[in-house]
């Protein structure tokens, strides 16, 4: 169902200048102390009609008629709704604080219809007028305070802004908003589904996760020693020519002692030497490697850890009342999955470590016993980076009960492509991975494992060996061939989910506006200007400007002697144009990523209506999801680790004979 956008908004955008970094998030720059609104732009409009509008200097009083909608409960919009409500809340300006359901904001419903999120991005995607620039730089340039609260240059220096700065930055704030309007009213409508999810979304990101502050310091502490050893080997193993295990240096320094290093290709087509992680992994199978080369590969590698701790160091300032909040960017993604920011909750790794394991090294850094912590692990900044998702814990008087969907994807495209006999293996609690390894003649469940992962969306032979490669599994490229092809035998209806994906999206390319096609239970239609694919849930993904583009395309393949080959071939490429550094880019896609695309977004979907019904739920309230795992705060005691999974796992009306399974855990921390 879609859900009839409020035909009349009150749009609002503010200038605000601080001397917090707000690269810290929202709630961090709107809570300092020295962080004030210089003015805000207020349109009330209809559809294209303006019926009030008002600017706004500091020292002035809010006008009455703008307190009374936002006061009355009426629709408000912004664009990135966290900055406003943020700013409002801290008391920043003169407003009631709105109610997170008053608000509609551009930038996602931009997201949830796969078009820009930056403003100015959008409006050219829209054909709307450009952004103001001029306006852009001058924001920059008064943006910036120091911790008296006078605006400062670049460089420190004392400076006060002419009132025609403030004048003219007036008139940037009111552009903004009317191009925030004139977006609103064109872009399509969320579901209402979609809008509860959205409502729900809010809610999880302004509580905010709770952050263990003591964790943090004695883990960036450890990180730190960590360091300082690395830079001492790595000076004493080199002989006092390198001062750290990485870089140009390195590299210089292997080549020196003869090494030949593997090369790669820049984006602009030259080839350079590279010291990446695959570069390093081959050089250390080599078995006449050097050993002081050796040494510093393995100290090199170690060292990558120290990006993912970095991120650590300002969490303390990003933090309001102990809480971390707005980390998740809702529909991060074209499938409308969820992506991170600040803290980077999504690229941190999963701890897999047992249970046992993972609390004698939690002990250590907690202790900082550093000393014990080199005795007891191989890779000290490996062990210290698995432990970053423990930051994240339950404050005082609480616990957290998170759960993680079972092989969700594997779930969900079988479900999609009317699969019975997988499904049934599902249903009947066998384990599929056991199931796929035995279907090619094996009992090695991790090759079933990489089967169901790798070859569900058309991988090729070529990919699927180099994939094994990275669960361990060494195949050989005749193996490699067999098993993928034997595969999709055994999966035809898949095989056939991908095939009606890719036809349908062709045929509706020169098709009429309003033709439809199916494809498993998935239905494609062509709009105006897109084509978009229709979820079970009713919501929608949108490929813009779709067509058929000869393109020429190099396909590795091995022949019967187990060879590798390649070939070009020109082919009928399918093109669509979707948000990107420049705007909208060009895309290509083809089956497999479609059915990807499709798996995707109904996992994301089933994700999505759980959390609305957490944050409705009396005893769980959710702060944080990570791709396909939730968590939620609850007081101690309370709460049913088998009552949460049996909520998640609840099938909506769409999803009827789904055999969607969860497991679940208590902790003081997040687990994810």
């Amino acid at each position: 169902m879609t859900l009839r956008k409020p035909d009349t908004v009150l749009g609002l955008d503010f200038e605000t200048a601080s001397a917090c970094d707000i690269k810290l998030g929202s709630a961090a720059y709107a809570n300092h102390p020295t962080t004030r609104v210089m003015c805000a732009s207020f349109i009330l409009s209809k559809e294209d009609e303006v019926l009030m509008n008002a600017d706004w200097y500091a020292g002035q009083d809010v006008p009455d008629w703008v307190r009374d909608w936002v006061k009355r409960g009426n629709p408000i919009l912004a664009h990135n709704v966290s900055f406003e409500h943020e700013v409002i809340k801290a008391g920043k300006i003169d407003l009631p604080t709105p109610t997170l359901s008053q608000w509609y904001d551009t930038m996602a419903i931009a997201a949830a219809a796969n078009l820009p999120q930056s403003l100015e991005k959008l409006s050219e995607a829209l054909g709307e007028a450009e952004k103001d620039m001029e306006g852009n730089r001058l924001m920059r340039k008064l943006c910036r305070l120091n911790e008296n609260g006078e605006h400062v240059t670049p460089r420190g220096k004392v400076w006060q802004p002419p009132e025609s700065e403030l004048y003219r930055l007036m008139q940037y704030c009111r552009k903004d908003v009317e191009a925030m309007l004139d977006a609103y009213f064109l872009l399509p409508a969320m579901t209402e589904t979609e809008r509860k999810v959205w409502i729900a979304d809010q809610r999880v990101n302004e509580r905010g996760v709770y952050i263990d502050l003591d964790f943090t310091h004695a883990l960036t502490w450890m990180a730190d020693r960590r360091q300082y050893d690395l830079r001492t080997q790595t000076h004493e193993i080199s002989q006092a020519q390198l001062d750290q295990p990485r870089g140009a240096k390195l590299r210089r320094y292997a080549e020196d002692r003869g090494i030949k290093l593997p090369k790669k290709r820049r984006t602009d087509g030259t080839l350079t030497t590279t010291l990446d992680r695959d570069a390093m992994d081959s050089l250390l199978a080599t078995a006449d490697l050097p050993d002081d080369i050796r040494k510093l590969l393995l100290l090199s590698k170690e060292s990558g850890r120290l990006t993912s701790l970095a991120k650590l160091r300002d969490l303390g300032r990003r933090t309001v009342g102990g809480r971390l909040p707005w980390q998740l960017r809702y529909h991060g993604a074209h499938t409308g999955r969820w992506s991170a920011k600040g803290l980077q909750v999504h690229n941190m790794p999963k701890d897999k470590r047992h249970d046992q394991h993972t609390t004698v090294v939690r002990v250590q850094v907690e202790n900082r016993n550093y000393d014990s912590l080199k005795l007891t692990e191989d890779n000290v900044l490996e062990s210290l980076s698995l432990c970053l998702r423990g930051v994240i814990a339950a404050p005082d008087g609480c616990e957290l009960i998170g759960a993680d969907y079972s092989a969700i994807e594997a779930r969900v495209l079988p479900w999609l492509a009317f699969d019975k006999k997988t499904l049934e293996i599902f249903q009947s609690g066998r384990d599929i991975y056991v199931e796929d390894a035995k279907a090619i003649g094996s009992d090695n469940r991790q090759l079933g494992k990489v089967q169901r992962l790798a070859l569900g969306y058309g991988m090729g032979s070529v990919k699927f060996r180099e994939t094994a490669l990275l669960y361990g599994i060494d195949l050989p490229p005749t193996d490699a061939v067999r098993i993928q092809q034997q595969w999709r035998k055994n999966n035809q209806p898949i095989v056939q989910f991908w095939k009606e994906l890719e036809d349908s999206f062709r045929s509706l390319i020169n098709s009429q506006p309003g033709t439809s096609e199916p494809a498993g239970r998935c239905v494609l239609r062509r709009g105006n200007d897109r084509i978009v694919i229709e979820l079970p849930s009713g919501r929608r993904l949108s490929y813009w400007s779709p067509r058929e583009e000869p393109r020429s395309q190099t396909f590795s393949y091995y022949e019967k002697s187990g060879a590798l080959k390649s070939a070009t071939e020109q082919v009928n490429t399918l093109v669509y144009f979707a948000p990107g550094h420049k705007g909208m880019d060009i895309e290509t896609t083809y089956r497999g990523k479609l059915a990807e695309n499709v798996t995707q977004a109904v996992a994301r979907d089933l994700l999505a209506e759980a959390l609305v019904r957490l944050d409705q739920h009396e005893v769980y309230r959710p702060v944080l999801h990570v791709h396909d795992a939730i968590a939620a705060e609850v007081l101690e005691g309370e709460g049913d680790v088998s009552e949460f999974c049996d909520l998640i796992t609840e099938l909506p009306s769409w999803a009827t004979g789904l055999p969607v399974a969860a497991d679940g855990y208590r902790a003081p921390y997040f687990k994810g």
